[in-house]
């Protein structure tokens, strides 16, 4: 065997090592994570518009709002998940039934809230995004679950 073939076989192999520890490495930070539920947007006072989901990533449970995520500006917009229906739900009854995930980050794009460990999600029915000054209702998404990571 020459050595320009004996080089060439041990870069080969260099490169084929490096892309599979790349992969499985790749593969693995995203094996950590599963979706628990996500939906479509229903709109109560405002139109909400992109893709959310919930997801559980190591020991946390995590909603994210996809980069497509858009609604109108207000003044005091705070994330909660709400025991009552989307459908049952209003402004009024928002503090009540629901329990206060974040302030919302921004009126648009990708973002995520993390759920305190307390918070059991089966106790919960809706996803919501309301005014809290004005206890304005934007609107929110019915809690579906992935069956199989839930």
């Amino acid at each position: 065997m020459t050595r320009l073939a004996k080089t060439s076989i041990v870069l080969f192999l260099a490169l084929f090592i490096t892309l599979f520890w790349t992969t499985l490495l790749i593969n693995s930070s995203f094996a950590g994570e599963s979706e628990i539920a996500s939906g479509t947007w229903t709109t109560k006072g405002y139109a909400i518009n992109g893709g959310w989901k919930i997801v559980a990533r190591d020991d946390k449970k995590i909603i994210i709002f996809d980069e497509h995520f858009k609604t109108k500006k207000g003044p005091d917009l705070k994330v909660y998940l709400s025991r009552k229906s989307i459908k049952d739900i209003g402004g009024g009854d928002v503090i009540q039934s629901s329990v206060k995930i974040s302030p919302l980050n921004s009126h648009k794009g990708a973002q995520e809230y993390e759920i305190p460990n307390n918070v059991n999600l089966n106790d919960f029915a809706s996803l919501l995004i309301h005014c809290e000054a004005y206890a304005h209702l934007w609107g929110g998404a019915a809690l579906r679950w992935n069956l199989e990571n839930n």
